[in-house]
């Protein structure tokens, strides 16, 4: 199966609709790339900010975004994720950019090419509208439901602890001063050194978890991408009908090490599944949830439900994909 067109290629956008993250780590390459796109596309454009609290972000979408629009989100995938409620009501097309820490979307569909000239590819058939579902999921917990999408993956453990530790204030707030006057080079040093410590802090103090009768995990992780983060690669595409399930049993700097270290190279073990539904219990300490962006407590006594969604986000594309055949 090949990606899935929405059969719109020929119908080019009215007008771009920027959603700009302010706060985002590379949001100058999204509005230094901007002019290029408004004046080779000739088209009119409106700008919305992101709020703190993703419900004002989506509330703000919807009130303005048309089916019409193309959405130029400056941010990365956190970004991205807080607008597929307002993408599926509305069908405009999206258009991610490398604007965020983390950018797996826009790189999995257009690589490192310019927003500029993946119009102009679409302006010329040479670029494609396709459908993509987000994953899906459900938590039921004490009579409550929450439902969230993610474009790219949903983890529940280790890699969403990690991702609660990296965005945390530095702990002394005068090293995070000083971090900001180095040049670009030892920024980029201390920076590594910096995730590599979270990561292993966050390795030693993920907590196993039963989610069946007899199996514990440290991390239950669905992608429905290529890319994962810094983490790992994956043969899975967002256009594909499955998504790619992994199951991290151990914890421990060794033992995530070694399945970080596969991840990396894309040998991690697996399988392919199109939907995952599990029970979490009370554990000893918090455990986290991850939906693309920014990780969340998990509560006690959650039944868990994970899927791709029957409704589909249009995404603006250069990459063809590959035809699905998943053993």
């Amino acid at each position: 199966m090949s990606a899935e067109s929405s059969g719109a290629t020929a119908c080019l956008p009215e007008r771009i609709l920027v959603l700009e993250n302010p706060f985002c780590k590379n949001a100058a390459r999204g509005n230094r790339q901007l002019p290029d796109l408004i004046e080779f596309s000739g088209l009119a454009s409106d700008t919305v900010q992101t709020d703190r609290d993703f419900a004002v972000t989506a509330d703000r979408l919807k009130n303005v975004l048309e089916p019409t629009d193309l959405l130029y989100v400056i941010g990365g995938d956190g970004t991205v994720n807080q607008t597929l409620e307002p993408l599926i009501r509305s069908q405009a097309l999206l258009l991610p950019t490398r604007s965020g820490n983390a950018n797996d979307l826009a790189l999995s569909m257009n690589g490192r090419r310019a927003p500029w000239k993946i119009f102009s590819d679409f302006k010329h058939g040479m670029a494609s509208d396709v459908k993509v579902h987000p994953i899906e999921v459900t938590i039921n917990s004490n009579d409550l439901q929450e439902i969230g999408y993610a474009v790219n993956y949903a983890s529940f453990g280790y890699a969403a602890l990690a991702s609660h530790y990296l965005n945390q204030p530095w702990q002394h707030p005068r090293f995070q001063q000083a971090y900001y006057k180095l040049p670009a080079l030892a920024q980029n040093l201390v920076g590594l050194s910096r995730e590599g410590y979270l990561l292993g802090k966050a390795a030693v103090d993920a907590e196993p978890f039963q989610y069946s009768d007899q199996d514990y995990a440290v991390d239950i992780t669905a992608v429905h991408s290529k890319r994962m983060a810094k983490l790992g690669r994956f043969n899975v595409q967002h256009t594909d009908p499955c998504m790619f399930a992994v199951h991290l049993p151990q914890a421990g700097v060794l033992a995530i090490g070694k399945e970080v270290a596969k991840m990396a190279q894309g040998k991690t073990a697996g399988e392919y599944v199109s939907h995952l539904a599990f029970s979490v219990g009370p554990t000893g300490s918090a455990l986290y949830y991850q939906l693309d962006g920014e990780a969340h407590p998990l509560p006690n006594h959650s039944n868990i439900s994970i899927g791709l969604a029957r409704d589909s986000v249009r995404i603006l594309t250069r990459s063809t994909g590959v035809p699905y055949d998943r053993k």
